[in-house]
C-alpha cells in the first residue's frame, strides 16, 4: 500500500503519489463545443474533483469559480453570440440531449454546455442562483446509465460525477468517438486513484481489497530437452515451476478487487482463433554473458502479435498502466540474477537449436503466488474454435 499524506510525494497536477501519477496519459481532445464548468472554490484542490480532469482532457473547456468574495462567476462566463446556451441540469423543464426538441431549439447553431460542478445539491444551487443561468435552457443525459466513478459515492442511482456527465453529454452532441476517449482518461484517472486511497473499501464501506499479481499470457506447451540440461548444469538457478510455464503478453500488477472484476468482463469479450506457436532458440535478459533471466524465444508470430494488441487495448482502456517499451514474447524458464557464472559457461546452450511446439486455444489472466506455489487462474478465455 502506497502511503501518503496531505501534499505529502504528490504530483501537484494530478495529486496522487508521483509513483501513481497519470498525467501523461491524459490525452487532450479537441471538442468543438465550448464547455464551461461552475465550480465551487472549495471544490478546486480536492483530489476527487473530476471537473480539473475535464478541464485538461478538453481543449475547448473553462473552469469558473465561484463563491470567491467580490466576484461573481456570471460575470467570468463568456458566451459567443452565435452560440446558444445550455445549462446541464435535470430540472422539470429540462429538454433530453438527443431529443428533436433540442435539434428544433437550436435550429443547427452551436451549443455551449455550461455546467455545474460540485455535490447534487451544490449543483442545483449553482442552476438556481447564478444570474446568467436565468434565462438558459436546461438540458438532461437522455440514458444515463450506472456511474463508472468510485471515488465519490453517488446518492441515487443515475446521477454521475461532472466529468461523466460532460462525457456523455458531448457523445450525444458532439460524437460517439469523443466520449470514448473521455472515458478512457476517467479510467485511468480512477485506477491511479483507487491505487492510492488508504483504506480498502467503497466511500458505502464495502471491501474492495487488492488482489494479488496479476498478469495476461497463455501457457505453453512441454519444455525442450535442453531445459533439463541447463537445469541439470545448474540446478542452482531460480527454476520456474514446469506447472507455471506460460509466456505473459501483459503485467498489470495488483489492483482493487472491483477493477479485477471490470477487467475480466472485458477480457471476457476477446475473440480470437487458436493457432500454432514455435520455440527454436534460448535467449536472456541483459546479456547472454551475464543474464538474469533465461528464457526461451518464439518464432514470430502475426497471431500471437495481434492478440496480445488486443489484451493490451483493453487494458490500457480501463485505465490501467503498461509499462511503455515494445512487447518482447518470451517463455521465461530460470532467474539468474546473483548467480556466479563462468565465463562462456552457458554458450553452448545459446547454440543449440531445437524444435519445441505449443499449441494456443485459450487466453489466461493469471493471478500472482500470494503464498501458493502455482498461478491461479482467474479467468480462462477459450478460442472461438474451441468454444
Amino acid at each position: 500500500m502506497i502511503k501518503i499524506g496531505r501534499g505529502l510525494n504528490r504530483c501537484p497536477e494530478c495529486q496522487v503519489p508521483k509513483e501513481l501519477c497519470y498525467c501523461a496519459r491524459v490525452e487532450t481532445s479537441q471538442n468543438k463545443i465550448p464547455v464551461t464548468i461552475i465550480m465551487h472554490r472549495r471544490e478546486r484542490f480536492l483530489t476527487s474533483n473530476t471537473a480539473v480532469v475535464a478541464a485538461r482532457a478538453l481543449s475547448n473547456c473553462n473552469i469558473v469559480l465561484r463563491g470567491m468574495k467580490d466576484q461573481s462567476a456570471s460575470a467570468e462566463i463568456e458566451i459567443d453570440p452565435n452560440h446558444v446556451p445550455l445549462v446541464l441540469f435535470p430540472s422539470e423543464d429540462a429538454l433530453e440531449i438527443g431529443s428533436d426538441k433540442l435539434k428544433q431549439y437550436l435550429g443547427g447553431r452551436t451549443p455551449h454546455l455550461i455546467v455545474p460542478d460540485g455535490s447534487w445539491g451544490q449543483a442545483k444551487r449553482v442552476a438556481r442562483r447564478e444570474p446568467v443561468l436565468a434565462d438558459v435552457q436546461a438540458v438532461k443525459l437522455s440514458n444515463t446509465g450506472p456511474s463508472l466513478y468510485r471515488l465519490r459515492r453517488q446518492v441515487m442511482e443515475g446521477r454521475l460525477c461532472t466529468y461523466e456527465a460532460i462525457a456523455r453529454a458531448l457523445g450525444d452532441l458532439e460524437s460517439l468517438e469523443l466520449e470514448q476517449r473521455l472515458m478512457k482518461v476517467m479510467a485511468t484517472m480512477d485506477h491511479a486513484h483507487s491505487m492510492a486511497r488508504g483504506v480498502d473499501k467503497y466511500d458505502d464501506g464495502s471491501p474492495d481489497p487488492l488482489t494479488q499479481r496479476l498478469f495476461v499470457g497463455i501457457r505453453v506447451g512441454t519444455p525442450p530437452q535442453l531445459i533439463n540440461d541447463i537445469r541439470q548444469a545448474r540446478p542452482d538457478f531460480d527454476w520456474v515451476d514446469p506447472l507455471n510455464y506460460h509466456l505473459t503478453m501483459a503485467f498489470i500488477g495488483r489492483l482493487r478487487r472491483s477493477q479485477k472484476e471490470k477487467l475480466i468482463s472485458r477480457l471476457e469479450k476477446i475473440d480470437f482463433n487458436s493457432f500454432a506457436l514455435s520455440f527454436h532458440t534460448l535467449n536472456a535478459f541483459d546479456s547472454k554473458d551475464n543474464p538474469s533471466v533465461l528464457w526461451l524465444e518464439p518464432e514470430k508470430s502475426q497471431a500471437l502479435l495481434d492478440l496480445t494488441e488486443k489484451v493490451r487495448q483493453v487494458i490500457l482502456d480501463e485505465g490501467i498502466p503498461l509499462e511503455f517499451k515494445v512487447f518482447t514474447p518470451h517463455w521465461t524458464i530460470a532467474r539468474t540474477r546473483g548467480f556466479e557464472l563462468k565465463e562462456g559457461e552457458l554458450s553452448p546452450f545459446f547454440d543449440q537449436h531445437f524444435d519445441s511446439k505449443t499449441h494456443v486455444d485459450k487466453l489466461v489472466l493469471f493471478e500472482g503466488h500470494g503464498g501458493r506455489s502455482v498461478y491461479a487462474e482467474a479467468l480462462t478465455i477459450l478460442a472461438k474454435d474451441h468454444k
